[in-house]
């Protein structure tokens, strides 16, 4: 990030490409949201400047003095985004990381697959404007938030009709396959979406899940036969002991409950099978769970 954020943007690629994401509400939000996140870290450093007792006190100086210069631009630019200067590379990666948060936020008032590509592009065209040096830095952390963003998905994806959820999925792997470990983490965020229906006693969401074709359609939407095949293995393993696995994903009912059992004995507290419990022993109208257990 030293060398990205030394690296000077380049202002017809800021004018063409970066304003008018910039421009957009969720683009001025997020700029005024770095803005508050960069006073925060100015203070935090002039902290650390002051107890001149650190060890890295030298690095901490040139930090804070380079942060001052990027609020400064940014506070600019805001100020007015025609006529002021043009934000440096650390103010545009502050944005994006607004973007990020905007994205993280469950209570956000933007689409979360509009916030997702306005991100996206605003992140290739900042690499571009510094000839590449800040889309270098941002890979070490992109394939991180990319699996972050992959488990959202699958969190999410059975909440949404299958037009939407195609639509979504082209959206999330930015026109290339998933990779198997973005696709391992849609199976978890599915996993746990189901987990926590069942925690919240859903009767309803469970029901339609169970007899409907969501995962089948959800693994359809991943667009490719290899990713499709990887999130129906992933999904049966993480189900493998669990009491959603069979109705879900097939298996054997005395293979489940052996695996249940086996998992409860091992884990003291585990609150699916806890859940279950519940559903099945409740003075509650019956359910799918608790007609299972019962027979069993």
């Amino acid at each position: 990030y030293d060398a990205a954020y030394s690296a000077p943007v380049d202002p017809t690629t800021f004018a063409n490409e970066i304003l008018p994401t910039l421009n957009t509400p969720p683009g001025k939000e997020a700029a005024s949201k770095a803005l508050s996140g960069m006073k925060t870290q100015e203070a935090l450093l002039q902290t650390k400047v002051a107890s001149r007792n650190s060890a890295d006190q030298e690095r901490a100086v040139m930090e804070l003095e380079r942060l001052r210069s990027s609020i400064r631009n940014l506070e600019g630019f805001i100020a007015d985004p025609l006529r002021g200067p043009t934000p440096d590379t650390q103010a545009l990666d502050h944005i994006k990381r607004a973007f990020d948060d905007q994205i993280d936020d469950i209570r956000g008032k933007y689409s979360k697959g509009n916030l997702r590509d306005a991100k996206s592009n605003f992140a290739e065209s900042v690499s571009r404007a510094t000839g590449g040096a800040y889309g270098q830095a941002l890979g070490f952390y992109e394939d991180g938030k990319r699996l972050e963003e992959a488990f959202d998905i699958g969190l999410n994806a059975m909440k949404q009709p299958t037009w939407q959820l195609a639509r979504d999925m082209r959206k999330g792997n930015r026109g290339s396959p998933f990779s198997a470990g973005e696709v391992e983490a849609i199976a978890m965020g599915v996993a746990r979406h189901i987990e926590d229906l069942i925690e919240a006693n859903d009767q309803a969401a469970l029901t339609k899940l169970m007899k409907g074709k969501a995962l089948k359609n959800l693994s359809t939407a991943l667009g490719d036969p290899k990713a499709a095949a990887k999130f129906e293995e992933s999904i049966q393993r993480l189900g493998a002991n669990r009491e959603w696995g069979r109705r879900v994903s097939g298996g054997s009912d005395t293979a489940m409950r052996l695996a249940a059992v086996d998992d409860a004995s091992r884990l003291e507290e585990d609150p699916i099978t806890r859940a279950l419990d519940r559903a099945a022993n409740s003075s509650a109208p019956p359910s799918i769970f608790g007609a299972a257990w019962q027979a069993v």
